[in-house]
């Protein structure tokens, strides 16, 4: 909490009960699983990209290059027919296998976050610092 947070807090002017508590906790929990989301769902399209699509690209602009000289070549043609195929095969296997993968690792990250909230407030526990009730039962209820 920033200064003026702070001395609001102090002051009564800023009561965050328990509901609040449980709000900023879930919304807290929620960014940061809809950024591990975008995380792997932009690095699947990348890695898409790298491996099956810039190749198609590149092929493409060669075969456009033969065209424009009037050559046409037809070990491009195969190439390109062949990559496409092989291409639309192995990406569909990442999409129907992906979605599985990032769902496993989302209910990984949400394990460990529920053992970080455990560890965190066991370590509090040891060193003799009080729990704030409120704020324990807010984790509760929200994670």
């Amino acid at each position: 909490m920033a200064k003026a947070g702070r001395r609001r807090f102090a002051n009564g002017l800023l009561k965050v009960d328990n509901l609040g508590k449980q709000t900023i906790y879930i919304a807290t929990l929620q960014l940061k699983a809809y950024n591990s989301l975008l995380v792997d769902i932009s690095s699947m399209y990348t890695s898409i990209d790298q491996s099956h699509i810039q190749e198609a690209v590149d092929l493409c602009t060669q075969l456009s290059k033969s065209a424009a000289s009037r050559e046409t070549s037809r070990a491009i043609q195969d190439k390109l027919s062949t990559h496409t195929e092989s291409a639309a095969k192995e990406v569909a296997k990442i999409v129907s296998t992906k979605p599985q993968e990032i769902l496993k690792d989302v209910k990984a990250r949400a394990q460990r976050a529920a053992e970080t909230t455990q560890m965190l407030e066991e370590t509090l526990e040891r060193q003799g610092l009080p729990i704030d009730e409120s704020a324990k039962q807010a984790v509760q209820q929200g994670g």
